[in-house]
């Protein structure tokens, strides 16, 4: 079954720094003291849900659900499901055929939730108060039958069809997680189509979403056009962006819009200088990724707080393996605190795979950097994560074989699968900056 995850938009606590743009200071009276300058703010709404964004990704992943919350889950899907099946979509008109739809896809039976969905968008009603979100359920039945044809169709006429609001955001960006590596020229296509959607809503009074996650929208399209090997057309890209967005912003739109052209601007540049504290794999050895950098390399960046990053961290081993015949090197980078270095080095003696001792003393829980130990992870300081913006994990990194970033966004729970997202990134990241090896010498 194809999961699929919206694109977050990063909420960053940095100081304002509009592109193109300087505050001066007010010049303080002869003689006066200087008051100190504040930094700019979020609102209060704005960095409560700040605040709650590490909660938000862990409880967003079943893996990190409790037995009785995954049990109940289990109960309601399958008694959606039953109910879903008990129905047929013909029965119902107008309101009712979204309601529908609702309890399928809860059920996870996607053929009758298309069905209700595409009979509400076809139907000769005058008012369709929820067209929106029948086409969201549409476009959701295509990506699970994995049917280009029908989710570039569907993309299409919700574009054309409805205002760009919330719902037809999270749908169409639904649909560029899918297509952008394995469709790249058709999620092209269709981002090309909504960026005039994007530009209008960003110059309105009253844009239906906050200006922040329009740009991010659209530095999204930028950010696939220099991965398609296009920096001219993200260029202009950008530059229309930038146009549109204005400079006059307030604090919960320009902080992480800062954050976004942050972000997008480690694109075509060499990787940041970092610090690597401790190599988890040896905890005796200097920490460092290989100066070869090999076809390319990636590197899967994580807080300490992302339980389920830390246990899928452990599949860099495989990922190693299976990418090493093709020459890309993959790290695991923790951020946290330094960890208890006499610690670690303790438990690294233990063979691995050791059963542990019961005993009736109390047992500390391990560590995020004691459960990634003999892991090809190394152990960042925090403040890594804001050289990268990152605030979306597990977040991804590829450089080319020369150290230029070439990719840098989220990555999925199963980024390091067989043929997932990983592979086909370094794959892409190999041919489009081909290594030119030298020739032999006789």
């Amino acid at each position: 079954m194809r999961k699929l995850g919206g694109l977050g938009c990063a909420l960053l606590m940095l100081v304002v720094r509009l592109a193109g743009q300087v505050v001066a200071p007010v010049p303080a009276a002869v003689g006066a003291t200087a008051a100190p300058v504040q930094a700019p703010q979020l609102s209060p709404e704005a960095a409560y849900e700040q605040a709650v964004r590490p909660l938000e990704i862990v409880r967003r992943s079943m893996e990190n659900w409790s037995d009785v919350e995954v049990g109940a889950f289990a109960v309601a899907m399958k008694n959606s499901g039953i109910e879903c099946l008990a129905r047929k979509p013909e029965q119902f008109t107008g309101d009712d055929l979204i309601s529908y739809a609702k309890l399928c896809s809860l059920g996870q039976k996607w053929a009758p939730m298309g069905v209700a969905a595409g009979r509400y968008i076809d139907s000769d009603d005058v008012k369709k108060p929820q067209l929106a979100t029948a086409y969201g359920y549409k476009l959701e039945s295509e990506l699970h039958a994995q049917d280009l044809i029908g989710i570039v169709g569907i993309e299409t006429a919700m574009l054309a069809g409805v205002p760009y609001d919330s719902i037809v955001d999270t749908a169409t960006n639904e649909a560029m997680d899918y297509l952008r590596l394995t469709y790249m020229n058709d999620a092209l296509g269709l981002m090309k189509l909504r960026q005039p959607l994007l530009l209008e809503a960003l110059k309105s009074e009253k844009p239906l979403l906050a200006r922040h996650v329009l740009y991010g929208d659209g530095l999204a399209f930028a950010a696939l056009q220099q991965y398609a090997g296009q920096p001219d057309a993200a260029k202009a890209t950008v530059a229309e962006l930038d146009a549109a967005l204005g400079k006059t912003l307030g604090p919960d739109d320009a902080i992480p819009v800062e954050g976004l052209r942050r972000q997008y601007g480690l694109l075509g540049r060499p990787l940041p200088e970092l610090k690597y504290e401790l190599s988890l794999q040896d905890v005796k050895e200097k920490p460092h990724i290989n100066p070869d950098l090999g076809a390319a390399t990636a590197l899967l960046l994580f807080p300490e707080w992302c339980a389920q990053c830390v246990k899928m961290a452990p599949d860099i081993w495989d990922a190693m393996g299976r990418l090493g015949q093709n020459e890309v090197r993959v790290y695991g980078l923790v951020a946290e605190p330094l960890p208890d270095k006499a610690a670690l080095l303790v438990a690294q003696m233990k063979p691995m795979g050791t059963p542990a001792v019961v005993t009736t003393a109390e047992v500390r829980p391990k560590t995020p950097s004691e459960m990634l130990l003999h892991t090809p992870t190394l152990v960042v300081p925090t403040e890594t994560l804001e050289r990268f913006a990152a605030t979306d994990f597990p977040f991804l990194v590829v450089v080319d074989h020369a150290g230029i970033v070439r990719f840098a966004g989220a990555a999925p729970e199963s980024v390091l699968q067989p043929g997932d997202f990983l592979d086909r990134v370094a794959a892409h990241v190999a041919v489009e900056w081909p290594r030119v090896k030298a020739a032999a010498t006789r």
